[in-house]
């Protein structure tokens, strides 16, 4: 029967396991797995004494994390939900613990930060439904109600206001992990503001969520949720234990089955002929029953119970049994999956089981209630008259102390009477069980005990004492509180998820089971029929020398040779003599840092010295400084070498030290450190670059730059007083800016290709620069001479005129006057540091040439004797200009002259001719002589005046009047004026002189 119960259990598993993965049954529209925990956007609520408690998230990264579910002191058996995505975080109000997070369970009430009730709420953000007229939320629970607890989830529609209950959870208990499913769809459509509310109500215990989704449902859909096929009440009913479904039936001890179901419509249609098919099947090939419920037509939301009205009797034919359920309906099921499960069951001989073994574990006892004696066991029902347990049988778990003392007992279904116990049963090293073993022990009763038909009873193995370890064997989901551990010293009672492998041995009253068998040591010559007791001695180990196949009672003759010095890794404790094998692991290797002594198996923890070495730079220029940081841990028995090449820099474990590199070149740094036999070494590769040669520069004077001659294809940078030039990176170096030299100190710097850099000689670079008014006239010659030269601190410049004349500090302009024809040389030599440079410009000086005018009475002529040194020749006679000719004929009273020779020299000379009828002059009086700003002419009678200049052009008139005349000569040119003055006798003449 074990492996047909395994592969069926398997298959059980394997429909769960899709059930979990097929909740879902449509499209997502929104989920929420808790993966980040709490969403921001939810709202929290307490209402309670403190206010303190709260909800909790439970994360792979939180304390407590996912593997832990409710804490507080009623919690001994509790389990974190095994949801579908537990491993990444669920939510949990655990009311036990903020109230009682210790103690006793139920002795504590009150003691925590927040003393219950409890009402917490989680409300979710607000979800649009404008556009969705289907839906259905699901997700997985795991609660434990105490008195009126409740949990409940509702739903608003108004933002909060109003809030109407979908599902309400009531009674004790759910499983770990259950799926509940609502379809909202006549609530939420068209709904812009829908929000979902999840409120624990009451005093303990807890209420585990995860995996909530909101999904649109198939058009068709059922999904079977619940399942039975006896009258059980369920889980949260006062007679909840009675009418179990037990995986093992007598077959004295056959109760009539009753198949039930119940399905939800999770599809967004009414489904209609919908009924429920169960058959069952004998040892995996023969049908032996196969029937329907009647039809019903069920709407989307709602849930149905479907009932098989008559009840079946199975035939008290020993085998294992499974029992298929099927929904079938009308439409065609877009989910298959979720419309079929099974359960299973066997009829036996004799034995009378809750549990499924094998062994899948055991409870462990915590420290606080391990000073207390513990029982362990389910809950049986008399399903007829004139059953008699003659014994009990119990898989002792791992753990147990061999030599335990234990017994079997049964009580009422109150458990507050014992009705009968065993004998004393002492453990025997066989009878412990490993997860997947199935072996029990028989404890005896004095006397066969009668069960009384409908009564319940609570049957359990439990130790006489808690001075040694014990522990029961689990096999199989319970069914709510059927499986308990009680500890009866101090009234603890709790359920177990999981069943006791605690089953009722059940013969007839005449009967007297035992072991038939004369070669078992446990012979009962008066048993009547086998009851599967028989032990045979032998050695049960099967890795013991001398194992004996078959034995089930270990005699102690075992040989068994392994490691028997504690301190081995392979110690073991049951070996009763040592075969040498004894491994001692650690690092075998004597270089490692870790070398053990005497370890004989290497289990790969050898650690190794390694060089831990960096360098800040492992390339540049000379001088090139590199910071050796020596990060190897340093013990008081390392040594370290630092070695350049044949150089030893260093023989010293520094945590930092530098060393410099001079010249160009490549470099290795050996570096080796050791740690008692242990050795390690590197070596780091250095390479100093060439520093490039200095460049040379030469200033040209000729064309105003500065030259480097070695510059090569470096990158350059100029310098000009210390400041970089931007932009100027050629070789050569025009030192002109709008049209005027720079002076300066001049420099440059070069870079290699690797960033190495040299630096010139400083220059210093001069050049004087001045303009001239003219270079060119007739003596006296004026030259202005104007410094245009780069004015820069240092700098000092000497004018020159090449006549004797000399300005030092020269800056801004100057005049020199030649008296003297000639040629000269004026020169501007400026200095500037080690800088000295002179600028030329060449003064031609022509001497200047006065005409002589006679009079030639002879030839009535007025004659220039010596004209004949112009080439340019000009005459005013009397205001009437006259181009040429070295005479001209006498009849005019003012001759005029102006001459220039062939280099531009001109002179000028005036000759008066007195006419006829000359007045007194002393009749008219010119003053003052020399004039300034005016002069006035007096006379006696009426007259006019004209005032000419030197070259005869009249500078100023006075109209024909008497008295006084007045001419302004303030805006005149200093120099010689002749003055006509005309009356109506005669014409006068005289010089006045203008300063």
């Amino acid at each position: 029967m074990k492996k047909i119960f395994t592969l069926l259990t398997l298959l059980v598993v394997f429909l769960f396991s899709n059930n979990l993965k097929a909740q879902v049954y449509g499209v997502p529209i929104f989920t929420w797995d808790f993966a980040d925990g709490i969403p921001s956007d939810w709202t929290q609520g307490i209402n309670s004494t403190t206010d303190l408690a709260h909800w909790e998230y439970r994360g792979p990264d939180t304390t407590p994390d996912v593997t832990e579910g409710a804490r507080g002191s009623c919690s001994v058996l509790a389990q974190p939900i095994t949801s579908v995505t537990q491993q990444n975080g669920f939510v949990i109000f655990d009311s036990n613990y903020w109230d009682d997070p210790g103690n006793f369970c139920g002795s504590g009430f009150g003691t925590g930060v927040d003393p219950a009730p409890h009402t917490a709420w989680l409300i979710t953000n607000p979800l649009d439904f404008t556009s969705i007229n289907n839906a259905v939320i699901t997700f997985q629970q795991q609660y434990r109600h105490f008195g009126a607890t409740t949990t409940r989830v509702q739903i608003s529609v108004d933002g909060g206001t109003e809030w109407t209950d979908i599902i309400v959870n009531t009674g004790v208990q759910s499983l770990n992990s259950e799926w509940k499913s609502f379809n909202i769809s006549s609530i939420i459509t068209g709904q812009p503001d829908v929000r979902f509310k999840f409120t624990f109500n009451g005093t303990y215990y807890w209420w585990l969520l995860d995996d909530i989704t909101v999904y649109i449902p198939n058009d068709n859909d059922l999904l079977l949720t619940f399942k039975g096929y006896t009258d059980n009440t369920g889980i949260d009913t006062p007679t909840q234990n009675f009418n179990l479904e037990y995986d093992q039936y007598p077959t004295s001890m056959l109760p009539p089955f009753k198949f039930k179901s119940v399905i939800q419509n999770v599809g967004g249609i009414t489904q209609t002929g919908v009924n429920m098919n169960v058959s069952i099947i004998q040892d995996a090939t023969l049908e032996v029953y196969n029937q329907s419920s009647s039809n019903a037509n069920v709407p989307p939301a709602a849930t149905q119970n479907l009932n098989i009205t008559a009840t079946y009797t199975p035939p008290s034919v020993i085998g294992d049994y499974m029992i298929y359920y099927t929904i079938n309906q009308n439409e065609a099921d877009q989910n298959l999956a979720n419309n079929v499960d099974s359960l299973d069951y066997s009829i036996t001989a004799y034995t009378y089981a809750q549990d499924e073994g094998p062994s899948e574990g055991s409870y462990v006892q915590t420290d606080f209630y391990d000073t207390y004696p513990m029982e362990a066991g389910n809950f049986y029902e008399a399903f007829a008259a004139n059953n008699y347990v003659h014994s009990i049988k119990a898989a002792i778990a791992d753990g147990t102390t061999i030599g335990k003392e234990i017994v079997g007992r049964i009580y009422n279904a109150a458990y507050d009477s014992l009705y009968v116990q065993t004998a004393t049963y002492i453990v025997n090293l066989a009878d412990l069980n490993s997860p997947g073993e199935e072996d029990f022990v028989t404890l005896y009763f004095d006397e066969p005990f009668l069960m009384q038909n409908d009564s319940l009873y609570f049957v359990v193995v439990a130790e006489t004492d808690s001075l040694n370890e014990f522990s029961v064997a689990r096999s199989g989901l319970s069914f709510g509180e059927s499986s308990l551990i009680r500890y009866p010293s101090v009234n603890a009672t709790f359920p177990s998820i999981r069943s006791f492998m605690v089953r009722l041995n059940i013969f007839p009253l005449n009967q007297n089971p035992g072991c038939t068998d004369t070669q078992a040591i446990n012979y009962n010559s008066a048993a009547t029929i086998d009851d599967a007791s028989c032990k045979y001695p032998g050695c049960t180990v099967e890795y013991a020398d001398n194992y004996t196949p078959g034995a089930n009672f270990d005699d102690g003759s075992c040989l068994i040779g392994g490691c028997t010095d504690p301190t081995a890794a392979n110690y073991n404790p049951l070996a009763n003599y040592s075969n040498g094998t004894c491994q001692f692991p650690g690092c075998t290797d004597a270089t490692a840092l870790n070398f053990l002594p005497g370890s004989n198996l290497d289990d790969g923890s050898c650690v190794y010295l390694f060089t831990d070495l960096l360098v800040n730079n492992l390339s540049g220029c000379p001088p090139l400084t590199i910071v050796v940081n020596n990060n190897n841990e340093i013990t008081e028995n390392s040594e370290c070498s630092f070695v350049v090449g044949t150089n030893s820099i260093n023989e010293n474990c520094d945590a930092q030290f530098e060393y410099t590199f001079t010249q160009p070149g490549n470099y290795e740094l050996n570096y080796t450190i050791n740690v008692g036999n242990a050795v390690a070494d590197t070596t780091v590769y250095i390479t100093v670059y060439a520093v490039p040669e200095s460049p040379v520069l030469d200033y040209n004077t000729s064309n105003l730059t500065i030259v480097c001659s070695n510059c090569g294809s470096n990158s350059l940078q100029w310098y000009n007083e210390g400041n970089p030039m931007i932009g100027q990176t050629g070789s050569i170096l025009n030192i002109v800016q709008a049209s005027i030299p720079q002076n300066g100190t001049y420099a440059l710097e070069i870079e290699n290709e690797f960033g190495c850099e040299a630096a010139s000689v400083s220059i210093d670079v001069v050049q004087p620069v001045f303009t001239t008014s003219s270079l060119e006239g007739c003596a006296p010659f004026t030259v202005t001479v104007s410094d245009l030269t780069d004015q820069i601190n240092g700098l000092n410049s000497t004018l020159s005129s090449g006549n004797g004349q000399q300005v030092n500090n020269f800056t801004g302009s100057t005049e020199f006057v030649y008296e003297d024809a000639g040629t000269y040389t004026i020169s501007l030599n400026s200095t500037f540091g080690a800088a000295s440079e002179t600028a030329t410009a060449t003064v031609i000086v022509s001497e200047a040439i006065t005409p002589v005018l006679v009079q030639d009475i002879a030839n009535d002529l007025i004659v220039c004797t010596n004209c004949d040194l112009f080439t340019e020749i000009t005459w005013n006679i009397d205001g009437t200009l006259i181009e040429g000719g070295t005479s001209q004929p006498n009849g005019g009273n003012y001759y005029g002259i102006t001459v220039a020779t062939e280099n531009g020299c001109g002179a000028s000379a005036i000759l008066l001719i007195e006419g006829v009828g000359v007045s007194n002059v002393a009749s008219f009086s010119v003053y003052p002589n020399p004039a300034t700003d005016f002069i006035n002419v007096t006379g006696a009678e009426a007259f006019s005046i004209e005032l000419y200049d030197a070259l005869g052009r009249r500078a100023a008139q006075s109209g024909f009047k008497a008295n006084t005349h007045r001419l302004d000569t303030a805006h005149l040119e200093s120099g010689t004026y002749t003055i006509r003055i005309a009356s109506d006798n005669s014409v006068y003449r005289t010089m006045v002189v203008v300063e």
